[in-house]
């Protein structure tokens, strides 16, 4: 299908830009280079590997979990690929002092009668220690409003304690296409004694320490996971389409704002970040908030009454879950408050506490505060209306960039572009009428999300590894054949992805009529080596192969 005869159009409330056209920021090549703050910064190195084993990440095979030994000094299970040493810590040196200071106990020696969760789960279960991991814990806190996704992680039938305790601790997390299980031992680092990592605020509950223990076992230690962004989080905890939304734009605060309401309502998981230098994240301004950071959106309200005339309200927590909370206009005891009435209040679920959990009004105060937000549904939000839709077709298909082969990076260089791996779709039926005045009004197109996503692991051989920047490009089909330079020489693309962006996952929608298309997956820079996964789901039925 050539380009000038078949329809295409991008429903993305975001611009598509070609992926060879520069963007800002931009490094020294052109490409979008996140800025990345405490909640996203990960100190990357340059040097990329090839990743295409479970060991890597820490994942166990299902088929051997029977064979895992529980012996052990004391009788129950230590983990000997995430052992109770300094090297499951830090993989940068450490002074010899500062090493001693750490010890590691099991729940059964800190509290009397541990478990896995009590009373159910809550946001407020969630309390971050000195470790830099704010876009991990403000995505538990998001999630733990759905009890039975934070159990298909963790599931609440492992004992802490008692006749039937081993000290083995399983977990599921879904990596690069699929659910894997995750072995730990149930050790937690102290030091001087007491906690300094992650837990629940309840002393006898201990979800939130295991799962971030076994996050840190994926990504090579605790120190590995300082940094990150909440949408990789998102994904990994409910397998979930996440997507972020800047807020640079204030054109579209208002939509915005509608279209975290109806996302909220449909039991989305939201996290937010404010800009900053993570290296200053350890305290607040004077306005109470904390830059390079990540908060948990936990709900919103629209006020209009009394003297307090018409407000857009939004709440936010922030994970330490301390007296660290927004000291402005709608804070805990700010006058605003006794302009409401009780039962308004109540229905908001209003409360003054020192927990770290506080309002704000939106658009003057939020929106000027805040760098992004960044919402996570269970299905496809074809339509972009903040409710999952009707799926009725989904498929993944993996990949690999090759040195030499198939790594071909970006058009600026059409010759080594035409390697890269090429994937054929064929849309076979179509879901929906053209709108009215269109130019095929009797045509009907189909609603697709294509998501491309690398393959990564934070750190290494005591190295952090650098998320590629990555991008795909979508070409109308010429027969059954491979794309060549001259096709790229003479045809544009129908869409893309946006620039090349250095996240973990990108996605776009997009509505196309029946028939054939081309995906091209691709990094910025040519001959660099990842694992790729392409995924595309639509409301209609399609076919999506690799073409050899």
């Amino acid at each position: 299908m050539g380009c000038a005869t078949s329809f295409f159009k991008v429903v993305s409330c975001k611009a598509t830009i070609p992926l060879d056209r520069q963007s800002t920021p931009q490094n020294s090549n052109g490409a979008l280079e996140h800025v990345r703050s405490r909640s996203d910064d990960n100190r990357f190195l340059s040097k990329q590997v090839h990743l295409d084993s479970l060991d890597k990440f820490g994942l166990t095979d299902p088929n051997g979990i029977s064979s895992i030994s529980n012996g052990s000094h004391d009788g129950f299970y230590e983990d000997p690929d995430f052992p109770a040493q300094p090297s499951s810590l830090f993989f940068s040196p450490k002074s010899i002092s500062e090493l001693e200071s750490y010890t590691w106990k099991r729940p059964y020696q800190l509290s009397k009668t541990p478990q896995l969760y009590v009373d159910g789960t809550s946001r407020r279960d969630v309390l971050q220690g000195s470790l830099g991991d704010c876009w991990l814990l403000s995505t538990c806190a998001a999630v733990a409003k759905r009890e039975d996704l934070l159990h298909r992680v963790i599931s609440p039938t492992q004992v802490l304690f008692g006749p039937e305790y081993t000290g083995l601790i399983r977990l599921n997390m879904w990596r690069f296409g699929k659910w894997q299980t995750i072995i730990i031992d149930d050790r937690l680092p102290q030091r001087n004694g007491k906690y300094c990592y992650s837990r629940c605020l309840d002393e006898n509950e201990f979800w939130v320490a295991l799962l971030e223990k076994a996050v840190a076992k994926m990504h090579g230690s605790y120190e590995a996971i300082e940094g990150g962004m909440p949408i990789e989080a998102m994904v990994d905890l409910t397998g979930g389409l996440a997507e972020r939304y800047e807020l640079s734009d204030s054109t579209m605060h208002r939509t915005l704002y509608r279209y975290l309401r109806r996302s909220f309502a449909s039991q989305a998981f939201i996290t937010c970040s404010r800009k900053g230098d993570w290296r200053q994240a350890h305290k607040a301004d004077q306005n109470g908030l904390v830059q390079g950071h990540a908060y948990t959106i936990t709900g919103l309200f629209r006020v209009n009454e009394g003297k307090c005339g018409k407000c857009h309200l939004i709440r936010v927590r922030n994970p330490w879950g301390d007296q660290n909370e927004w000291k402005g206009p709608w804070s805990d005891n700010d006058a605003n408050w006794k302009l409401l009435e009780n039962s308004t209040k109540q229905s908001m679920g209003f409360h003054n506490k020192v927990d770290g959990e506080f309002w704000m009004d939106f658009f003057s105060d939020f929106c000027h505060e805040f760098e992004e937000v960044s919402i996570c549904t269970l299905g496809p939000d074809f339509d972009h209306d903040g409710e999952v839709d009707k799926l009725i077709s989904s498929t993944t298909v993996f990949g690999e960039w090759i040195k030499g082969q198939s790594a071909g990076g970006s058009r600026n260089n059409l010759e080594r572009f035409a390697t890269n791996p090429q994937f054929r779709l064929d849309i076979l039926e179509a879901e929906k009428p053209l709108e009215e005045g269109s130019r095929s009004e009797n045509s009907r197109y189909s609603q697709l999300i294509i998501s491309l996503s690398q393959e990564h692991q934070r750190c290494v051989d005591d190295k952090k590894m650098k998320l590629l920047q990555i991008g795909f490009c979508l070409y109308g089909a010429k027969g059954s054949s491979w794309l060549n330079l001259q096709h790229f020489k003479q045809h544009k693309d129908l869409g893309t992805s946006g620039p090349y962006i250095n996240y973990r996952e990108v996605f776009a929608r997009f509505e196309l009529l029946p028939g054939s298309y081309i995906i091209i997956p691709a990094t910025f820079e040519s001959n660099i080596e990842s694992n790729f996964m392409v995924r595309v789901f639509s409301g209609a039925k399609f076919s999506l192969s690799r073409i050899k």
